[in-house]
């Protein structure tokens, strides 16, 4: 896990927009007290470990591209610090 981080809450699932051949994210207030980035998708955490958790998202996700943004506590979200896209193929 990214320094800084403590839960699997550090982290937030974002459903990305792609354009011109890009996966965007519009991060908003990810990190700020109570603010969320648009598209996000809330996920139940489960410790596995120490330092692993296991993150099921609350909704079917369907095809598309996604992503984990890590966000610390003192408020600063960031691609920089981490961020892991993957995507979700149709019919698969």
């Amino acid at each position: 896990m990214p320094p800084g981080a403590r839960t699997g809450a550090d982290f937030t699932l974002v459903r990305l927009t792609v354009a011109n051949n890009n996966r965007q994210a519009d991060l908003g207030k990810l990190g700020s007290s109570g603010g969320k980035p648009k598209n996000s998708i809330e996920c139940a955490e489960e410790r596995v470990s120490q330092g692993v958790y296991r993150m099921r998202p609350k909704e079917t996700l369907t095809p598309g591209e996604y992503a984990f943004f890590f966000s610390n506590s003192s408020g600063a979200a960031s691609g920089a610090q981490g961020a892991w896209a993957f995507g979700i193929d149709a019919g698969k």
